[in-house]
């Protein structure tokens, strides 16, 4: 896991295990889902065309589970779910930054505000909920240039509106109303471990549902970098085969003309 301090204002990540501070509840028998090990497939829709040359993209970006296997939570909360989100968010922006076009130190101060206020529970969950939301949104604009990954939300909704379509893509498309299973094994949470409060677990939802979002606009990022550096690195070995072949065949030719003028020396 990841755990973050704050230093004069800005946000310093590094891995730690972040103990649950929720109340804990009556325990129960632990149910461990599998953990996800591949990311949702997406249709390519960055532009390629404004990518540096020289870029290093992150080969691996974390796609770690918030809570680890061997961690003693009893029930998280929506806002050690905040925190979680921001705080990944943060390293997967640094390690893999969006086009330079955008703004990243304005993206990542507003990631490191709402994970101020989540660690200090100053806000209520559902304008934490809300501040988390919009960060996620602008970060999928900032990767998803072509075509903006709001996902078919439209440009033109609210942060509120944003969220209850993201809690409603995160729940279980039944009466239950209930967590996806997918995004609890991605992010390594049991069933068992959710609020108890239904407007919580709906939050939740929301927040996991625009947290894996995020990393699959990362994960394209990331993998088009890979695919640009190959190309250039196969454009730069073309290159330089092409000038060796060049240069022999001038030696070639300045021998031969040599020997035709009669001044090539004897061999």
């Amino acid at each position: 896991m990841m755990r973050s301090s704050l230093v004069g204002g800005s946000v310093a990540v590094r891995p730690a295990t972040m103990a649950a501070r929720a109340p804990s509840r009556l325990p129960s028998t632990a149910v461990h889902l599998p953990r996800c090990t591949g990311w949702p497939l997406h249709r390519l829709t960055v532009g390629a065309s404004n990518l540096p040359k020289t870029a290093t993209p992150c080969v691996t970006a974390p796609a770690f589970p918030w809570v680890d296997d061997d961690d003693d939570v009893t029930e998280i909360t929506t806002y050690e779910v905040i925190a979680w989100s921001a705080e990944e968010a943060i390293e997967l922006i640094k390690q893999t930054p969006p086009m330079t076009t955008h703004d990243v130190g304005n993206l990542l101060r507003k990631y490191e505000r709402v994970l101020h206020r989540a660690e200090a529970q100053s806000v209520d969950t559902y304008a934490g909920s809300k501040m988390l939301v919009r960060c996620h949104a602008m970060a999928w604009e900032a990767y998803e240039t072509v075509l903006p990954a709001l996902l078919g939300f439209g440009t033109s909704m609210t942060v509120g509106e944003v969220l209850t379509e993201c809690i409603r893509r995160g729940n279980v498309n039944n009466g239950r109303r209930d967590v996806q299973p997918r995004l609890l094994a991605a992010f390594g949470v049991r069933p068992e471990s959710l609020p108890a409060n239904p407007l919580e677990r709906h939050f939740v939802a929301g927040i996991m549902y625009a947290a894996l979002e995020t990393r699959s606009c990362v994960r394209r990022r990331a993998r088009l970098l890979r695919r640009v550096e190959r190309r250039n690195q196969r454009r730069e070995e073309e290159m330089r085969k092409r000038e060796e072949e060049e240069e022999a065949l001038e030696g070639d030719e300045d021998f031969f003309n040599c020997k035709r003028s009669n001044f090539c020396p004897r061999i």
